[in-house]
């Protein structure tokens, strides 16, 4: 009988070897073999950049002209990777 075991690690289906996504492999001898994907590791990033290119959209709907929305996300450290 094969034992219980777990492997965490970053998986991808061979027609697309370059999607990786992070898991965990588990067997048990009687619920049989699971496998747990995680989130794909830019699915953070991607969404930051959409927050910002979403703030950058209501403050210009609500008047503010390019410099001022600029100035505003340098003063906030985190976003100034993000601007253009």
């Amino acid at each position: 009988m094969i034992e219980e075991f777990e492997y965490d690690g970053i998986w991808c289906l061979p027609e697309k070897p370059d999607n990786k996504v992070s898991g965990k492999l588990k067997f048990h001898p009687v619920e049989g073999l699971k496998l747990q994907l995680g989130v794909h590791p830019n699915l953070y990033r991607i969404t930051q950049k959409l927050k910002t290119i979403l703030q950058i959209c209501l403050l210009h709907e609500l008047g503010f002209d390019k410099e001022e929305i600029k100035s505003a996300f340098l003063r906030n450290r985190r976003y100034k990777d993000d601007f253009v």
